[in-house]
């Protein structure tokens, strides 16, 4: 989980907690089952940073498979460009 949010640290990342790939012993487990008991089940993590620094990520979870589609996912990333000015 965490190699495929943090392979490009400044690339929003969508991650689908149902992927069978998310499965193996790279990923801690407790990263998946804890939002899978809240009833999550897609994760969107996009990053708040500058073209100089990097502050964190902003994280929106739901309760739908395949919740966010490119279009939110481009909205999204525009709001946390403006956040992290």
């Amino acid at each position: 989980l965490l190699d495929k949010v943090l392979l490009d640290p400044r690339t929003p990342a969508v991650v689908e907690l149902d992927d069978p790939t998310l499965q193996d012993a790279a990923n801690p487990i407790a990263l998946l089952e804890i939002p899978r008991q809240m009833g999550v089940r897609t994760e969107l993590f996009v990053p708040l940073a500058t073209t100089t620094q990097w502050f964190g990520l902003l994280l929106i979870q739901s309760e739908r498979p395949r919740a966010f589609n490119q279009s939110l996912v481009q909205f999204v990333s525009a709001i946390a460009d403006q956040i992290a000015i």
